[in-house]
């Protein structure tokens, strides 16, 4: 049986041949002068080798990331990636963090509402983190990261300083610089199963995560739940050793930014990421099944389902009930770049595709399932055994006055987000845009609402996995 391993040793030993070229028989002749065109064929076939035969995150002309394997007959996945129950459920608590998508808002939002769970004592008593989109990779980043006085040479530091600095970080510039204005990477791009995703991978793990795999969560950690969408079914994927399992993927040499990239991968703006289903037994390579993935937040751009998935599954484990904390870096529409002032909206790309309208088309359909699972999630939560605890970005961004507070449970009303009759005065200018990295003003601005809306709801904190 022809296996994907088989055809991955046909492809290196073709690519082999390309690069080492072909012997000279007798009596040929070295010095025959080619046309021009001829020449310049050779060349281009020539980069097309060198590209194939450079080191790469993927398997040739397969278009799979190098870290993804086949899990072995009789191997089992065991990693901190995992809805496993048995620790969660010792204390009869269930406790889960939910980070939103949102850009580089999310991430630094996400990164201080972590910081300021664990320095509180909270995150302690958390079982499971999980993050969609921006918010997987500071969720990511803190499972896999350990404090100063426990860190080692080589390990993650989570320390105030550090998260600040890099959850702000942008990686455009490294991402144009190693994609756009790297020739061998377009050849590569255009002639093998190089995308933008993976080209992304490699710039998370050169600015955050290092190469680092499933295997090497930090145990002293909550266990750690990376979502992302599948195209071919619109259900969610969950990266956990159970789901990889089923595809028969091994999960402790599949490094976390294979994961996070999978969840952030924003429809238009980079490709779908691809997993394989290495259970199938066919014969014929055309007949090989595959996932394509795309951003979490296209079906949950919250990150509470996988939370709601083990709690409800698993309810008679908990016995004591369960806590939801949802940091939410959502923006409502008024507090959006307000395009009604403008008649021509085009940027400079949008004359080619208008990419302004398709990615605000898709934030407006984020926002709305948003609102209706949070509405969902409102009238269930009683009838659950399950406490709700939202923290919102706009209420920590409008709660700067005190006497401001009476009128939040208005303004985040989810049938009218943000009443028109609100006046947001000088904070309009403080709100951070969806992108991949945002200004220092934004980032402290950012850091700020999560630090008041984290006291706003400080009592309620302090209860989480506690009590009778």
């Amino acid at each position: 049986m022809e296996t994907m391993e088989t055809m991955e040793a046909k492809g290196g030993r073709v690519s082999t041949k390309i690069c080492e070229g072909k012997e000279a028989g007798p009596g040929s002749d070295a010095r025959v002068k080619l046309p021009r065109l001829n020449r310049v064929l050779l060349g281009v076939a020539f980069l097309l080798g060198v590209a194939g035969c450079s080191v790469s995150p993927l398997r040739h002309l397969e278009g799979i990331p190098a870290s993804v394997h086949r899990l072995a007959s009789g191997q089992e996945n065991r990693t901190r990636a995992s809805d496993d129950v048995e620790e969660a459920a010792a204390d009869g608590w269930f406790v889960g963090v939910a980070l939103s998508g949102g850009g580089s808002r999310a991430a630094v939002f996400s990164g201080e509402v972590l910081t300021r769970l664990h320095e509180l004592g909270v995150m302690q008593r958390v079982d499971y983190v999980s993050g969609i989109s921006a918010g997987s990779l500071a969720g990511a980043y803190y499972c896999l990261s350990h404090d100063p006085e426990e860190a080692e040479s080589g390990d993650l530091l989570w320390r105030r300083d550090v998260v600040e600095d890099l959850m702000r970080r942008g990686v455009w510039l490294d991402y144009f610089s190693r994609y756009v204005f790297n020739p061998i990477n377009l050849i590569r791009y255009y002639g093998t199963g190089l995308n933008r995703s993976y080209q992304m991978r490699r710039v998370l793990d050169l600015k955050f995560f290092r190469n680092k795999t499933l295997a090497e969560l930090n145990p002293k950690r909550p266990r750690l739940l990376v979502t992302a969408t599948t195209l071919e079914t619109g259900a969610v994927f969950t990266f956990t050793d159970r789901e990889l399992a089923r595809r028969g993927i091994q999960s402790g040499v599949l490094q976390v930014s294979d994961a996070v990239q999978a969840s952030s991968s924003f429809p238009g703006l980079f490709h779908p990421y691809v997993l394989p289903d290495f259970t199938q037994t066919t014969h014929r390579p055309a007949d090989a099944r595959f996932a394509h993935l795309v951003d979490g937040g296209v079906y949950d751009n919250l990150g509470v389902v996988p939370l709601l998935r083990v709690y409800q599954a698993h309810r008679d484990r908990f016995p004591r009930g369960g806590v939801i904390i949802v940091a939410d870096a959502s923006l409502p529409a008024e507090l959006k770049e307000r395009l009604a002032l403008r008649a021509d909206t085009r940027k400079a790309t949008d004359y080619v595709i208008d990419f302004g309208s398709m990615r605000k088309s898709i934030e407006i359909m984020f926002e709305v399932d948003r609102l209706g699972l949070m509405r969902a999630l409102q009238e269930d939560s009683w009838h659950l055994g399950l406490k709700l605890i939202h923290l919102h970005y706009t209420t920590g961004l409008l709660s700067g006055e005190r006497d401001l507070h009476d009128e939040l449970p208005n303004i985040l009303d989810l049938d009218q987000p943000v009443p028109t009759n609100v006046d947001f005065g000088d904070k309009r200018h403080l709100v951070a845009p969806t992108s991949l990295g945002i200004s220092p003003e934004h980032a402290r601005a950012t850091r700020d609402a999560a630090r008041r809306v984290i006291d706003f709801n400080l009592d309620g904190l302090l209860r989480v996995g506690t009590g009778p």
